[in-house]
């Protein structure tokens, strides 16, 4: 689908019959007379839809308009008037829509021109864009103050049918590609659920491989009431809530990966010292973690900087509560002395994700949802950026 303009001709709205005019009323009028005669014009926003591929073809040769066709469609159209009367724009406005885009954004459904795995096996980097723009899409819906229930974006069925089967054929993309994607992803729209839909397409295990290994390992129920995947996810949503960072937000994706291996050691029933030994060793998640982050986003072409960046921000999400536990007298020394090794705006960042931690344990038991003892280290920071 794509637009083109026209100056405004008197001549192209005086074969208008005002009488007959229809208000469009319902989604189903509109379509039907716009697929009874493959075009349609709008008055009130001077726009003219076209999707006839006979009038299409007349209507451009060689890359021109032919006035006269256009002027004959405009005689003969079928006319609305949707919504509030608005000024008449002096441009028409021309909606070359061969394969009925506007049908499916209306019906809210993102679909493929023609066979949907010809298209995926041509290049395998759709399936990603797929599940971005239905994600971008449904964050600016959801994003609209409204007490209607809003409809948001879905798959066409043979659509969603061929991304699951076709999963394997990212790996036959560019990873440089792949990661403009996911930044892309991960910068706008809703991160939570450009990650849900890729763990439903079956692209996980292929783009975030240590993530995807997380399902189903289980924490401990006193602090975690879900697994450790199901946490991070939850832990995504709320930062994404406060920081717009995607490097910050990769790094909550990757923060817990290495409680795999962690908790796997945790399988014998260990004394004390026994586990203090593993918590002071590589197995520990907050050592471990990092690692996983430094080889999975190197596999899809980021940086050393922001590969650097990531694995510091989750080596670091524990940070903000070692400053918690401290003595009163000397929490904001320790807050004092990260900023000092940080600098602001990395420090503000490592203690957006310390919230998002806690509050993506959804554990009623703990309270988890109480982050004063967060917001009390920011404030503090504050304080001492205003200092500086």
């Amino acid at each position: 689908m794509y637009y083109t303009h026209v100056p405004y001709k008197a001549e192209y709205t005086t074969f208008i019959d005002k009488k007959n005019i229809h208000k469009y009323s319902d989604d189903e009028t509109f379509f039907k007379r716009l697929d009874d005669h493959g075009y349609l014009y709008i008055k009130n926003s001077n726009v003219l839809i076209v999707q006839d591929h006979s009038h299409i073809a007349n209507l451009f040769t060689a890359g021109k308009i032919q006035s006269e066709h256009l002027i004959t469609m405009l005689k003969s159209a079928t006319t609305f008037v949707i919504g509030k009367k608005v000024e008449t724009s002096k441009v028409l406005r021309i909606v070359v829509d061969p394969h009925k885009g506007i049908h499916d954004s209306i019906h809210r459904r993102l679909k493929a021109v023609g066979d949907p795995d010809n298209r995926f096996t041509e290049d395998a980097l759709r399936i990603i864009r797929a599940i971005r723009f239905v994600n971008v899409l449904n964050a600016k819906l959801a994003s609209l103050h409204t007490k209607d229930k809003i409809t948001l974006f879905d798959f066409a069925k043979e659509t969603r049918n061929s991304l699951k089967k076709n999963h394997a054929l990212i790996n036959n993309v560019a990873k440089e590609r792949i990661k403009e994607e996911i930044m892309k992803a991960f910068t706008v729209g809703n991160p939570f659920g450009f990650v849900s839909l890729l763990d439903e397409a079956k692209l996980l295990e292929h783009l975030f491989p240590a993530l995807y290994v997380t399902k189903n390992i289980d924490q401990p129920i006193r602090y975690h009431p879900f697994d450790v995947y199901v946490h991070t996810l939850l832990c995504l949503y709320e930062l994404q809530k406060i920081n717009k960072d995607p490097l910050v937000r990769l790094a909550m994706l990757y923060h817990d990966v290495g409680k795999v291996n962690q908790f796997g050691a945790y399988a014998d029933n260990l004394n004390k010292e026994e586990i203090r030994a593993i918590l002071a060793g590589p197995l520990n998640h907050r050592r471990s973690s990092p690692e996983y982050a430094k080889t999975d986003f190197k596999a899809l072409g980021f940086s050393s900087k922001e590969i650097a960046d990531i694995a510091w921000y989750i080596a670091h999400h524990h940070t903000p509560e070692e400053m918690i536990f401290a003595k009163e007298e000397n929490i904001e020394k320790k807050v004092r002395t990260f900023f000092s090794e940080a600098g602001y705006e990395r420090a503000m960042n490592v203690l957006d994700i310390a919230m998002a931690d806690r509050l993506g344990q959804y554990n009623p038991l703990q309270n988890s949802s109480d982050i004063s003892d967060v917001n009390k280290l920011k404030i503090i920071l504050k304080k001492l950026q205003k200092q500086e």
